[in-house]
């Protein structure tokens, strides 16, 4: 996930959209690291592609909730600049959660949000 993967923050400009957490991992000509990769985060079949450009790219994709599992599961594993990658990207995407067509998630963000940030926590005063 270090080398080849991202956390974004998809958005959705029309009228009443709103936006989503997305994991993201790509590998060029085969699908086997990828595969690999799904079933240890636990979300087999979110690979998709070929897609050419410029080469042919499969993608294991996983969005909104199973994207927060995903990072959460992760955490103690990432490295520095993927947790800070992680950490704007889900504060974003908190803030986008106040639309009312999205709402329902918001309670769910919030307390992983916490967990997280608990964990980050912890996880300083043992490493720095």
């Amino acid at each position: 996930y270090d080398g080849e993967g991202c956390t974004t923050l998809s958005v959705d400009r029309r009228p009443g959209g709103y936006s989503s957490l997305r994991v993201q991992v790509n590998q060029a000509h085969r699908t086997e690291v990828l595969e690999r990769f799904a079933i240890a985060v636990g979300k087999p079949r979110r690979i998709v592609g070929p897609y050419d450009c410029p080469n042919e790219t499969y993608y294991f994709q996983a969005v909104s909730e199973d994207a927060l599992d995903i990072i959460f599961e992760m955490w103690p594993h990432l490295s520095a600049p993927k947790r800070e990658q992680a950490l704007r990207v889900i504060d974003a995407w908190y803030v986008d959660l106040a639309k009312p067509r999205v709402a329902r998630l918001k309670g769910v963000v919030a307390d992983k949000r916490v967990q997280l940030r608990k964990q980050i926590d912890k996880w300083r005063l043992t490493h720095e």
